[in-house]
C-alpha cells in the first residue's frame, strides 16, 4: 500500500514543490539510477503516457512533450515499481543471511562452551591424579626409616600414579591446543572463553609440577636404594675375590673352591625371608629377575602375554585382581592385588664390556629396525601430494607446492633420523650389506615417486634392509652367547687353583706372596715377576710379615696392572727395537743404492760439464772479436760495408759452432734429467748439479747471443755510417746536377739527355764533368767516382788490349743515373699538399700524414707570395703530385730531406718483379728489423681498389735487390727512417 500511494502521490507532490531538475535528481537519488538526464527517446517510445499524464495534469500534449515536469512525472511512473520490487528482494536475502550467520555463531558458542566444559572437567580429573600421586610420594619427604622393600613398593606405586596422572596433564595440554583456534573463534563469548583458558593454564602447569616433584622423589629413592645395592654387591664380589685367594687346600692337588655362605643386602627380600646356606647368590638373582620379568610382561601393552591373552579391562578402584592370576593365587589368603609383593629388583651379571658393547649394540638395532619400518609413511605422504600438486592448477598448485616441500622436508629429517644411528656404528657391528642397504632407504626415498609402482619398490628396499638388520641382530646374538659362555668358563677356572708343593695357604684373612701371585695368575692370566712380587709386598706391606689385608686389595689390583704393562712395554720394547734394526738395516741399504746411483748421474753431469768448459775458449774469442768490432764500429774505423759483412759473418760462423755444441749438451742434459725425474729418489739430490749444469749452458748461450747481438749491432753502424757518407755525398751531386738542370729551366728527368748531349751521345764520368764544367760547376772526381764506381776488370784484361794505357769509361745507365739523383723529402709534421708553387692561388689536394714520403721533381722554390720555400713532388702513398711546403716563415719544419731509407716492421715478400704481388717469382721473406735502400717506385694496378706502391730497394748490408710492397690491406709493412 505504501508503494502503491508512493507510486500515485508522489510526482504530483513532486511536480508542485520542486524545479524539474532538483526534482530528477532527488528521485535518482532515491532509486539509485534511472533514465539519462536526456529523454527525448523515452518521451517518442512512451507518448501513451505523456498524452495521458498531460491530461490528468490539465496540460496539452504538445506542451508535455516540451514540459520536464511531465518528462519527470513519466519517468517516475515507469521506474519506481521497479525500484520498490529490487528493495524488497534485497531486504530479504539480507535477512537470510543474517539469520544464518546467527545461527553459525550460536553453533560456534555451543561448541566452544563444550569444548571449555570438557577441558575444565579433564583438568580437574588431573589435578586429582597429581594431587594422588603428591599424596602417594609424601612419605618420601624428608628424611625417612622405611625398609628397602617398602620404598621400592612406593616407588612403584608413585610412578605407576605419576604416568597417569602425566598423562593426564599432557592430555589437556593436547587438547588445548588443538581446540583453542575453535574455541577463539566464537567472537561473542572470546572475553568468557578467553577468561576460562587462562584460568585452566595455570591449574595445568601446577598439576604438572606436582606429578613431576612426585616422580622426582620417587627416582632419586630408587637410586638411592640401586647405589646401596650395587655397593653392596661390589663389596660382596670384593669380598668373595679375597676369600678365593685366602683358602687352605691340598698342596700338589686341583680343587674347586667352594664360596661361602653370602646374604642379600637387607631389604631385598621380606623379612624372615633367607637364602639357604651355600646357595649361589647371582644365580638367585638372575633366576629373581627373570621371573620379575615375566610378571611384568603381564602388563605390557605391547607384549602378547599381556594380561595372559584376557582383553577384559580390570576395574579401576577395585581389589579384584585378573583372571589371568588367578589359578597362580589359589593357595593364597587373600586375592587383593594391592597385597601381592612387588618384583624385586633384577641384578645383573657382569660379563665384560665387550658384553656390554654388543648388548647396547643390538638395543641400538632393534630401535634402527622399528624406526625404518615406519619411515613408509612419510614417503608416502610426499607421493601422494606431489601427485596432487601435478595435477593442480592456479591457486591450488601454489598450496599444494608449500604442502609438498613440507612434506618433503618432513620425509627427509624421517629418514635421516631413521638411518642416522644406524649408519653411524661401526663395521665390527654391523655388515657391508646392511650399511648398503640402509643407504639405499635413504637415497631411494628422496626420489620423487609418482605411481605405486616406483613406491611398491621402495617398499621391497625397506624389507630388505629390516631383514638384514634382523641377520646382524643374530649374528649380535650369537656372539653375545660366546662372550656370556667364555666368562662362565673363565670364573669357573679362576675358581680352580693350580696349589704347588710346599706352597701353604692359609685361610687368615691377609695374602702372602703365593697368594698375591695366585691371584695376578687366576685373575688376570699374569705370572707376576720375583722383582715386582718383592716391589708389592715392600711397598704395601712395609715391614709387615703378615701379608696384604683386604683393604688394601685394590692397591695390588693397580701393581699387578703396573706390573703387567712393564712386561708389555718390555716386550714392545724389543719389538721396536728389533723394528728399528730392521729399518735401520733398509735405510742403510738404500741410501747405498741411492748412493751408487748418484755417482752414475753425477759423472755423466760432469761430463757434460767438462764439455761445456772446452767451450769456454771458442766463447770468449767470439766475444773478444765481438767487441772489438764494436769498438772500431765506434770509433769509425770500419768503412766500408763489405768489411763489416766480412767480419761479421766470422763471428756468426763460430757462433753457430758454438751454439751447435752447446744445443748438443742441452740434448744431453735433457735425456740425463728426464732419468732423474724417473727415478724420484734421485731427483732432490741431483737438482743443484742440474740446475748448475743448466746456468752454465744458459749463460754460454747468453753470452754468444750477447756477441752476435753486438757484433751485429757493430755492422749496421758501419752500415749506417757508410751509407749517411754515401748519401751526403749522393745528394751533393745529385744538388748540384738538379740546379744546373734547373738553371735552365728543365727538370730533373731531362738531365740524362742533357748530360747524354754534352757527353758525345753516352753518359759517363767525364760527360758528367764536363756537363757541370759547362755550367760552371766543379765537382771531385773522387765524389763522382763513389757515385758510379768502374767495373772490376778480370785478369789478364789489360795484357789482352795490347798494352792500352787507358780504358774507355763504361757508360752509366739510366736507372744508376735517376737513382743518383732521386732526391725524397719526409713529412715530419702535417701539411697540405696543393696543385700550385703560389700558396694564394692554390687548391688542396689532400692532407699529407707524418711518415709520408715524396720523390722531389723540383724545387725548393721560394714562394714569394708567403715568403716560403715549397717543392713540386709525387707522393708515394698514392702517387698524387703536388706542391708542398717545406718549411713555414714562423720557424716550423715540415719536411726534411730523407726518405729513400725503410724499416721492415711487419714480414713482407721480397719479389723480382713489381706486378707480382702474390710472390710466385725470386721470393725471399724480408724479417722484421731489416733495412731497405729505396732505388725506385711505381704504383701497381692504378685506378683499382687493389693500388698498391711498389718500392724497388736493396737490403741494406746484402746484395739482394727486389721489390716490396708499402702496406697490405691498409696494413703498412715498412717504416721510413
Amino acid at each position: 500500500m505504501i508503494c502503491v500511494a508512493f507510486r500515485l502521490q508522489w510526482p504530483r507532490a513532486l511536480a508542485r514543490s520542486l524545479p524539474t531538475v532538483e526534482r530528477l535528481s532527488t528521485f535518482k537519488l532515491l532509486i539509485g539510477g534511472g533514465p539519462s538526464a536526456d529523454s527525448a527517446t523515452f518521451v517518442q517510445r512512451y507518448d501513451y503516457r505523456i498524452c495521458r499524464t498531460a491530461r490528468a495534469y490539465n496540460i496539452p500534449a504538445e506542451g508535455g512533450r516540451k514540459n520536464g515536469e511531465v518528462r519527470l512525472a513519466i519517468q517516475c511512473e515507469v521506474w519506481i515499481p521497479e525500484c520498490a520490487h529490487k528493495v524488497r528482494e534485497q531486504q530479504k536475502k539480507w535477512e537470510e543471511l543474517k539469520l544464518q550467520q546467527q545461527k553459525k555463531q550460536e553453533e560456534l558458542e555451543a561448541s566452544a562452551r563444550a569444548a571449555i566444559s570438557e577441558l575444565q572437567n579433564m583438568v580437574s580429573t588431573a589435578e586429582a591424579s597429581a594431587e594422588g600421586a603428591h599424596y602417594t610420594a609424601a612419605p618420601f619427604a624428608g628424611d625417612h626409616e622405611m625398609e628397602v622393600l617398602e620404598v621400592l613398593k612406593l616407588c612403584k606405586k608413585v610412578e605407576r600414579t605419576g604416568k597417569s596422572a602425566m598423562a593426564a596433564c599432557q592430555a589437556c595440554v593436547d587438547t588445548l591446543g588443538s581446540k583453542k583456534a575453535s574455541i577463539e573463534e566464537a567472537e561473542n563469548i572470546r572475553v568468557e572463553t578467553s577468561a576460562a583458558i587462562s584460568a585452566l593454564q595455570p591449574r595445568i602447569q601446577a598439576a604438572t609440577r606436582l606429578v613431576t616433584d612426585a616422580l622426582n622423589r620417587a627416582k632419586e629413592n630408587r637410586d638411592r636404594i640401586a647405589k646401596r645395592i650395587a655397593t653392596a654387591k661390589r663389596t660382596e664380589k670384593k669380598t668373595a675375590l679375597f676369600s678365593k685367594y685366602d683358602q687352605s687346600t691340598v698342596p700338589g692337588s686341583l680343587r674347586k673352591r667352594t664360596m661361602p655362605p653370602q646374604r642379600l643386602p637387607r631389604g631385598i627380600l621380606p623379612d624372615g625371608i633367607d637364602v639357604p646356606e651355600g646357595t649361589d647368590i647371582m644365580q638367585f638373582c638372575r633366576d629373581l629377575a627373570e621371573s620379575g620379568a615375566e610378571f611384568a610382561e603381564q602388563f605390557d601393552r605391547s607384549h602378547p602375554k599381556f594380561h595372559n591373552g584376557n582383553p577384559t579391562a580390570v576395574p579401576l578402584g577395585g581389589a579384584r585382581i585378573p583372571d589371568s592370576l588367578a589359578a597362580s593365587m589359589a593357595q593364597a589368603e587373600s586375592k587383593n592385588w594391592r597385597d601381592m609383593p612387588d618384583a624385586p629388583l633384577s641384578l645383573e651379571d657382569d660379563y665384560g664390556p665387550e658384553h656390554k658393547m654388543l648388548m647396547d649394540a643390538h638395543k641400538t638395532l632393534n630401535e634402527c629396525k622399528k624406526a625404518i619400518a615406519v619411515v613408509n609413511k612419510p614417503v608416502e605422504v610426499a607421493m601422494r601430494l606431489r601427485c596432487q600438486y601435478r595435477d593442480a592448477e592456479g591457486d591450488d598448485k601454489v598450496a599444494y607446492e608449500s604442502r609438498l616441500k613440507g612434506a618433503e622436508n618432513d620425509r627427509d629429517g624421517a629418514l635421516d633420523a631413521a638411518t642416522v644411528t644406524i649408519l653411524g656404528m661401526s663395521s665390527d657391528v654391523i655388515s657391508d650389506r646392511c650399511r648398503q642397504c640402509v643407504e639405499d632407504v635413504v637415497a631411494k626415498g628422496k626420489f620423487e615417486f609418482v605411481d605405486k609402482e616406483t613406491y611398491g619398490e621402495y617398499i621391497q628396499v625397506l624389507k630388505r634392509a629390516n631383514q638384514e638388520i634382523f641377520m646382524d641382530q643374530k649374528r649380535l646374538l650369537q656372539r653375545i652367547k660366546d662372550v656370556k659362555k667364555a666368562f662362565k668358563e673363565q670364573s669357573n677356572a679362576r675358581a680352580e687353583i693350580q696349589e704347588e708343593p710346599g706352597n701353604a695357604q692359609d685361610a687368615d684373612g691377609r695374602w702372602n706372596r703365593a697368594e698375591i701371585s695366585a691371584y695376578a695368575k687366576g685373575e688376570f692370566n699374569f705370572d707376576l715377576p720375583a722383582e715386582n712380587l718383592d716391589r708389592i709386598m715392600r711397598q704395601i706391606c712395609g715391614q709387615s710379615e703378615e701379608g696384604l689385608a683386604i683393604e688394601s686389595m685394590q692397591l695390588v689390583k693397580v701393581a699387578v696392572g703396573i706390573a703387567r704393562e712393564e712386561e708389555k712395554s718390555k716386550a714392545k720394547r724389543e719389538l721396536r727395537l728389533e723394528r728399528e734394526r730392521k729399518e735401520r738395516e733398509e735405510r742403510e741399504q738404500k741410501e747405498a743404492e741411492i748412493r751408487a746411483r748418484h755417482a752414475a748421474h753425477s759423472s755423466a753431469c760432469q761430463a757434460l760439464m767438462a764439455e761445456l768448459q772446452e767451450l769456454e775458449p771458442t766463447i770468449a774469442s767470439a766475444e773478444s772479436m765481438s767487441e772489438a768490432m764494436v769498438e772500431e764500429a765506434n770509433a769509425g774505423k770500419i768503412r766500408e760495408a763489405q768489411e763489416a759483412k766480412q767480419r761479421l759473418q766470422v763471428i756468426e760462423t763460430a757462433v753457430q759452432a758454438t751454439h751447435s755444441a752447446i744445443a748438443a749438451v742441452q740434448v744431453k742434459a735433457q735425456e740425463l734429467s728426464t732419468k732423474v725425474s724417473e727415478d724420484a729418489e734421485m731427483v732432490e739430490h741431483m737438482a743443484p748439479e742440474l740446475a748448475a749444469l743448466a746456468a752454465k749452458t744458459e749463460s754460454q748461450d747468453l753470452a754468444l747471443r750477447k756477441a752476435l747481438a753486438s757484433a751485429g749491432q757493430a755492422r749496421q753502424l758501419a752500415l749506417h755510417r757508410a751509407f749517411a757518407l754515401y748519401e751526403g755525398l749522393r745528394m751533393e751531386v745529385a744538388a748540384k746536377l738538379r740546379v744546373c738542370i734547373e738553371t735552365q729551366g728543365g727538370k730533373p728527368d731531362d738531365l740524362y739527355d742533357a748530360v747524354k748531349s754534352a757527353g758525345g751521345g753516352a753518359v759517363t764520368k767525364s760527360a758528367i764533368k764536363a756537363y757541370l764544367e759547362a755550367n760552371q760547376s766543379v765537382l771531385e772526381e773522387a765524389h763522382l767516382e763513389t757515385m758510379f764506381p768502374t767495373p772490376s776488370e778480370p785478369k789478364g784484361q789489360k795484357e789482352a788490349e795490347g798494352g792500352q794505357e787507358e780504358s774507355q769509361q763504361p757508360e752509366i745507365s739510366k736507372e744508376d743515373f735517376m737513382h743518383v739523383i732521386r732526391i725524397f723529402y719526409k713529412v715530419v709534421k702535417e701539411i697540405v699538399l696543393s696543385d700550385n708553387l703560389l700558396i694564394e692561388q692554390s687548391e688542396q689536394l689532400r692532407r699529407m700524414d707524418v711518415g709520408e714520403v715524396m720523390e722531389v721533381f723540383q724545387g725548393p722554390m721560394l714562394d714569394p707570395s708567403v715568403g716560403v720555400y715549397r717543392i713540386h713532388g709525387k707522393a708515394l702513398r698514392d702517387g698524387i703530385t703536388g706542391w708542398v711546403t717545406v718549411a713555414g716563415n714562423q720557424g716550423i719544419t715540415f719536411l726534411m730531406p730523407g726518405g729513400n731509407l725503410f724499416k721492415v716492421i711487419r714480414p713482407s715478400r721480397f719479389t723480382d718483379f713489381p706486378e707480382d704481388l702474390e710472390g710466385e717469382h725470386g721470393v725471399r721473406q724480408l724479417m722484421e728489423g731489416e733495412i731497405l735502400e729505396v732505388l725506385a717506385w711505381q704504383r701497381v694496378k692504378e685506378g683499382t681498389p687493389a693500388a698498391v706502391t711498389r718500392l724497388k730497394a736493396k737490403l741494406q748490408g746484402a746484395n739482394a735487390t727486389g721489390w716490396v710492397s708499402m702496406s697490405d690491406s691498409g696494413i703498412p709493412n715498412l717504416e721510413v727512417l
